[in-house]
């Protein structure tokens, strides 16, 4: 801080971030004190966005040799890279910047650098992901990220097989990258200029040499493309092809499922491919899941939406594994079975022998038993800290009592009683949530208790509303507010996985089976009823008490049999 040019900055005009120009934008005036004591002023405009978008402009001369090689390669390694820009503003030749339209704002910038964020990935996500492949469904990727970023991450959790090559939709051609993903997908979409084709780009990443295959959508070409590709494709590059064959009735709308991923997607696109499935494929139901705002007019439009909360950090990731792992062995504690609960899930996709369905139940077991062994190590240790905490603060209260008894405050001695049961409350808490923090854990009081071992807390309904609201940020579990994805969908996760989506196809699968099974057992049940009515009726009989007995013990038994059978 001591080196900065700049003791403060100030930011005045703020343009929002857009997806469909993919950057955001400020003007900020930065303020200095020279060594005489007087103040300087410079004003600037700053940038931020996807490299793509923000290359086109800037000054050529500030943009570096390395710019795209370095960006790309950020992009494959999984991180999600943000390119900076700036402008310093000449107030002689523009005095009131802040009356200047965004389009001034973000045109001849100067190159600042990249920042790169990583994600971590959940670690049961590719068993989840080669559960649902196995069982037969489709799975794609509609994101916002980077195209190669997009693609690193859909390898890591299954949804790219590393058998096949990788093909990217390409255009090829003076395109816009800001105006041509905001093309028309009405019948009317406007026409594409005959100097842009499109192509199939394939990398190969041992070589790194890039080849083209042409592209075509007729006869379900990219249907059959699809089997011997994973084939990736960005919303612009999407829409550019779609319009130039046919626009909203172009056949690649009705392939669209052949897409493993889709990359740069605004959330409108995102709707719209699922829309597009749904109506070309009226036997296929979409099944999506996501965690933002920008997935809730996906969520809306699919047949069935789940919404996970964010908020978890890196619980259930690797790095969440290591740490709880470093952080047990510090203290002598074995806390649970994170290493074995993450090896199940990585031996899953490289041993062939065991289904990801097997996996993924073993994987489930041996979380249970790690969260059991970690409840107990967090309820021996608040029982410790209470402990300690308590014989610490005796001394306190003691001479607090003292003080009060020499000043012969005798009432104030309860008050003294009641503000100590606030302290040791408030450090109680205060502890247990550090203490689930450092271990990778997310804390719900309601479930899991106050950490003294007993079945929860005594509080009133209202009390408990009133701490949750208070605690919501504060180490708890997420809370949903307006503007999050389940505001949309019909399910929400409140767990750092995915493996939500597994459970609920399987309960509607039980669902779907049971109520056919009744159905079919009360045909059995009417059919043998009715033959049995009729033929005794022929002998001018009617079924014994008994027989009726016995036989509605028949029934049961045989329908108790068929709903645990395999």
């Amino acid at each position: 801080a001591s080196s900065a040019i700049y003791s403060g900055v100030q930011v005045l005009q703020r343009h929002h971030f857009s997806s469909k120009l993919q950057r955001m934008s400020v003007v900020c005036k930065c303020e200095n004190t020279t060594k005489n004591g007087a103040k300087e002023e410079s004003w600037y405009c700053l940038v931020k966005g996807s490299p793509e978008a923000l290359k086109h402009l800037m000054v050529p001369s500030s943009i570096p040799t390395w710019y795209t090689q370095s960006y790309e390669s950020l992009a494959r390694r999984g991180l999600r890279v943000l390119a900076l820009a700036y402008k310093k503003v000449d107030l002689s030749v523009t005095p009131r910047p802040l009356d200047q339209p965004r389009s001034w704002v973000e045109s001849g910038l100067h190159f600042g650098g990249f920042i790169a964020f990583e994600c971590k990935i959940r670690a049961d996500s590719g068993v989840v992901m080669s559960a649902l492949i196995q069982s037969d469904h489709k799975v794609s990727m509609l994101t916002g990220d980077a195209l190669l970023t997009s693609l690193h991450v859909a390898k890591k959790v299954n949804i790219c097989s590393d058998k096949l090559p990788c093909a990217t939709l390409t255009v090829v051609g003076a395109v816009d990258p800001l105006t041509s993903g905001t093309a028309s997908t009405s019948s009317n979409a406007s026409s594409v200029s005959t100097s842009v084709i499109h192509v199939w780009t394939v990398y190969d990443e041992k070589t790194g040499v890039e080849t083209t295959m042409p592209f075509d959508v007729q006869n379900e070409a990219v249907t059959k493309l699809g089997l011997k590709y994973n084939l990736l494709t960005t919303e612009e590059a999407f829409l550019s092809a779609a319009n130039a064959t046919g626009g909203k009735t172009s056949p690649l709308w009705a392939q669209a499922d052949a897409f493993k991923v889709f990359a740069r997607m605004s959330p409108q696109g995102k709707a719209n491919i699922i829309r597009a499935i749904q109506d070309n494929n009226k036997d296929s139901h979409v099944f999506m899941c996501g965690d933002g705002g920008n997935d809730v007019g996906a969520l809306k439009q699919a047949d069935i939406g789940l919404a996970l909360l964010a908020g978890h950090a890196n619980a259930n990731t690797t790095e969440d594994i290591v740490n709880s792992d470093t952080a047990a062995g510090a203290k002598g504690q074995k806390v649970g079975l994170i290493g074995d609960a993450e090896s199940s899930t990585s031996n899953a996709n490289t041993n062939t022998d065991v289904s990801a369905e097997d996996a993924l139940n073993s994987h489930a077991k041996k979380m249970s038993l790690r969260n059991e062994a970690f409840n107990k190590a967090r309820t021996a240790h608040m029982k410790a800290f209470q402990a300690q905490f308590t014989k610490d603060q005796q001394v306190i209260v003691q001479e607090e009592i003292k003080k009060k008894t020499e000043a012969g405050d005798f009432m104030g001695m309860f008050t003294v009683m009641k503000n100590q049961a606030n302290v040791i409350k408030m450090a109680m808490q205060e502890e247990n949530q550090r203490y689930m923090a450092m271990h990778g854990q997310v804390w719900d009081p309601k479930k899991d208790g106050d950490g003294l071992g007993g079945e929860g807390s005594s509080k009133t309904g209202i009390e408990k509303m009133m701490e949750s609201m208070e605690s919501g940020d504060a180490g708890g579990l997420p809370m949903v507010r307006p503007g999050d994805a389940s505001v949309a969908a019909p399910f929400t996760s409140r767990i750092p996985s995915v493996r939500a989506v597994v459970d609920l196809i399987r309960q509607g699968r039980c669902t779907l089976l049971s109520a056919l099974m009744q159905q079919q057992i009360m045909m059995l049940e009417s059919c043998i009823a009715a033959y049995t009515l009729s033929a005794l009726s022929l002998h001018n009989a009617r079924s014994s008490e008994r027989q009726m007995m016995a036989s509605s013990w028949l029934i049961m038994t045989a329908a108790v049999s068929f709903s645990y059978a395999s």
